[in-house]
């Protein structure tokens, strides 16, 4: 992409690390992207979720998209 103002992250799965489970995979990646800098952060999951911190900005089928509720 060409575009400067959008960043990627691809984080694996949480939980296919040892040690980390869902609710910590998530946390540690959220924790990342507002640590470099991320003003908007969005989460491709199943929909239907309650993802504490993220609300569903848009759904199709079995899958949503979530974004972070930043704090400033």
């Amino acid at each position: 992409m060409d575009r400067e103002d959008i960043k990627i992250a691809i984080y694996e799965a949480p939980g296919t690390e040892l040690g980390v489970d869902i609710s910590n995979g998530f946390k540690r990646a959220y924790n990342e992207a507002t640590k470099v800098g991320f003003e908007v952060i969005y989460l491709i999951w199943y929909s239907g979720a309650r993802i504490n911190g993220f609300y569903e900005v848009y759904n199709y089928e079995s899958i949503a998209v979530y974004q972070a509720d930043l704090v400033p």
